[in-house]
Parts: C-alpha cells; structure tokens; sequence
C-alpha cells in the first residue's frame, strides 16, 4: 500500500511539474502566414480532379475541404449557411434554386469566381463524354445555368428542399475549382488543384 502511495505521489508531482513548466514559458509566438504543413492520412490521395477519380475516398475528401470551397456550408448547430452562395430561394414546385453568389472571389489561379465557373464545372461533370463517375451524384440536377455574372440556377429533374444542404459538404459533386485551370492544365490538374482563396 505505501509503495502504491509513493508511485501515485510520484506521478502527480511530475505532472504538476510539467505543467507549471509549461505555464512559465509564457505566451506562444503569433502564427506567421505562409510556410507548409504535413498532414497524415489513411489513404494515398489519387488525385483531386472529380472527372478523373469519381468519387473522393475520405483521405481525398479531408484535403479537398481544406482546398476548396462550396456554395453552402453548416454551422456547428448543422444548419446550413452561406459560403460561395451568399443567399438562394427556390420555386414553388422546388425544382429551380437561385443562388446568389458571392461577389470579390478569386480562384488561387488569379481568375474571377462566378456563375459561368459554376455552370462550367457542371456541365463537364455531367458531359458524357468525360466518363465521370461524378455524374452519378448529380443526376437529379438537369442543368444549372449562369443567369448573370452572380447569379446560377439549378434546374432538377425532381423537386428537392434539401438542395443547399446537398451542396455544403466537400464532396466531388460539390466543390468549386477553377475552370482556367482544369483547361490550361489538362492531365495535370489532378495533381495540382486549384480552389478559391479562402473566405473572410
């Protein structure tokens, strides 16, 4: 019993000593931008390009929310806010959603976020001839169409209210990327994806 008493005594000693260490360093540095970070994950990523890996597995998935963006997102209640979209309404029969987009956005490529680059990403989605594994996801959306330079449309075949919920999480069918770039890069974009800069 008394060597029991001496261990635990022993322990708690050390740990109060460690963290008054800790306590006395006192305050961290401030973060600085730029730098890298090296993050662990379960699988080998295979690429972020939707049309040439389908679907992301959860490690793709994990390192596509930190690099793009989505027109909705949630809040830490699960309700769903603006993110890209600043604000969307729906028609009577819930088969068209408006989506009012979010204005000063810029890709990391340098080009303008707005409702053609919504549109495009789409249409090559659903475009046969790309053999998306994608398009399975969005095959209740007929098309969406670029209203105005900050305004799209989702047209579905069937009605939806749970459209913008659809849309807040980082999957493949759901994230926003630069259509210059897809362009310019062809094959390569996979590798090297290019989001929107973050958002305020």
């Amino acid at each position: 019993m008394e060597k029991r008493f001496c261990l635990t005594t022993i322990v708690l000693a050390t740990l109060v000593a460690g963290a008054s260490l800790l306590m006395s360093a006192g305050r961290a540095e401030a973060q600085k931008q730029g730098g890298s970070i090296t993050l662990g994950t379960e699988l080998d990523i295979p690429g972020l390009d939707p049309v040439k890996v389908g679907a992301f597995d959860t490690a793709a998935q994990m390192a596509a929310g930190l690099i793009f963006d989505t027109l909705t997102g949630r809040d830490t209640n699960g309700d769903v806010v603006p993110k890209l979209a600043l604000s969307w309404s729906h028609s009577d029969d819930y088969r068209n959603w408006t989506f009012k987009l979010r204005s000063g956005v810029y890709f990391h490529d340098g080009t303008p976020f707005n409702a053609e680059a919504v549109a495009w990403k789409y249409a090559r989605h659903k475009d046969p001839n790309n053999h998306c594994g994608c398009a399975f996801f969005i095959q209740f959306i007929d098309k969406v169409e670029a209203v105005d330079d900050l305004t799209v449309v989702f047209h579905l075949r069937d009605p939806s209210v749970e459209l913008p919920a659809l849309l807040s999480a980082p999957f493949t069918n759901n994230i926003i990327y630069s259509p210059s770039a897809t362009q310019k890069l062809g094959d390569d974009y996979n590798r090297h994806p290019v989001g929107t800069d973050r958002l305020s």
